[in-house]
């Protein structure tokens, strides 16, 4: 979302972030004529809280992918609250933080239920999630919350050590990624053997002219802006 890639780190209301996923649904929907049974959204960590409040509340009949999310953030601040101070989670102070944390997310606006959204998602749909994840922890996951898989479909990933919420996925793991991408949408998908050799790309894409438009009672029918910062996805051989 363009207030963190951009490096300013000025996302100060959950809203922005979610306008920002509803924008490009609306470009590819609207503009580019996709219909929504064919649009996919992967979201990583908090990125996929946002790419499903955008998706349930106006898109329910898209693809959505869930990688390594929480159940809600406002679990997720408790969950971290008294680490982040340094304090015993099973001591008493600990117990105050983290019901001061939940509450702060509340009161800001800033809780992302993602668990209760899950159900109403009418298309295909998936999770991803490590059990050894150190900052979305089983407890929190969005896999544990909503009772496991949807029809067989998720995928586990290995844990490794270090850091297993950012990491890469490994060959296998791409292999079971997209092959879930070709279930979703229909497609025959022929990369590269070795899937080692994925790279994603940052580029800027111009959008051309009538540009996309937010639907919001407050921002109203204000413009996109003309550039959408993407991820392009790049098979080298």
């Amino acid at each position: 979302y363009l207030g963190e890639l951009l490096g300013r780190y000025l996302t100060l209301e959950s809203e922005g972030p979610i306008l920002d996923c509803e924008a490009a649904i609306q470009f590819v929907v609207n503009h580019l004529g996709v219909p929504e049974e064919r649009v996919l959204l992967m979201g990583h960590s908090i990125g996929a809280a946002f790419s499903l409040q955008a998706a349930a509340h106006n898109h329910p009949g898209i693809c959505i992918c869930n990688s390594r999310s929480f159940s809600s953030l406002s679990a997720t601040v408790q969950h971290h609250g008294p680490d982040f101070l340094g304090v015993r989670r099973s001591s008493a102070l600990g117990d105050t933080i983290r019901t001061v944390a939940k509450y702060l997310v509340l009161l800001t606006g800033w809780e992302l239920n993602s668990a209760a959204l899950w159900g109403k998602m009418r298309g295909f749909k998936w999770i991803e999630f490590c059990k050894d994840d150190h900052i979305i922890p089983t407890p929190i996951q969005m896999y544990q919350a909503v009772g496991g898989s949807d029809f067989g479909r998720e995928i586990e990933l290995v844990s490794e050590r270090g850091d297993n919420h950012n990491r890469r996925l490994s060959p296998l793991e791409w292999r079971q990624h997209f092959s879930l991408v070709e279930s979703a949408l229909n497609l025959t998908l022929n990369p590269d053997p070795n899937l080692s050799k994925l790279v994603l790309k940052p580029s800027i894409h111009q959008i051309p002219e009538p540009v996309t438009r937010h639907i919001h009672p407050r921002i109203g029918t204000d413009p996109v802006p003309p550039q959408v910062a993407q991820l392009q996805f790049v098979w080298e051989y």
